[in-house]
């Protein structure tokens, strides 16, 4: 599952191009513009930190810090979680969470509700193929249904719906 925080406002690096917000279009200062954007880095820092904080002091979920990595970049806040050796997120083929993968999606959830931006939701498959061919049920379907657990289990930990913009399935 990836999730990634896009940041509010744009900026365009050509001195020939008006910055713009990117919400609504309109013209905006750069100074506007870069300290939004600045503000935008420095709370997604603080919902990384929050993030980590809450993993670290939870028993169950200290172990799963391999699980989840955060960067910042132009984009903005990108979290991933991910299967570990003997720790899926789910279970092969399935789309029922984990114990600890529905505790720390709902743990993200509440801390990415403080976050900057609108939340798009990525959900990937493992990769095994279903054995009812490409026209039934296909790690498509799996990818875009875990996709939409997490959504749900982001929701359930306190996020805004209004906040998700995209949930997007991928598959092999």
């Amino acid at each position: 599952i990836e999730l990634k925080l896009k940041p509010v406002f744009a900026a365009f690096e050509d001195k020939n191009q008006p910055l713009a917000n990117a919400v609504d279009g309109k013209p905006a200062t750069a100074w506007v513009v870069r300290e939004n954007a600045r503000k935008d880095k420095t709370k997604n820092e603080q919902v990384k930190e929050d993030i980590q904080k809450k993993i670290e002091a939870d028993a169950e979920l200290k172990n799963a810090k391999g699980q989840v990595f955060m960067d910042i970049d132009s984009e903005g806040l990108r979290i991933q979680v991910v299967d570990e050796k003997g720790k899926p997120l789910f279970s092969s083929g399935g789309t029922v969470p984990s114990v600890s993968a529905r505790r720390l999606l709902r743990i993200i959830g509440k801390s990415i509700q403080m976050a900057p931006g609108p939340v798009r939701i990525e959900g990937h498959s493992d990769g095994a193929k279903f054995g009812n061919g490409e026209t039934g049920y296909t790690n498509w379907e799996l990818s875009t249904d875990r996709a939409n657990v997490a959504r749900r289990e982001l929701i359930a930990g306190g996020l805004d719906p209004a906040l998700i913009v995209q949930v997007i399935g991928f598959a092999n």
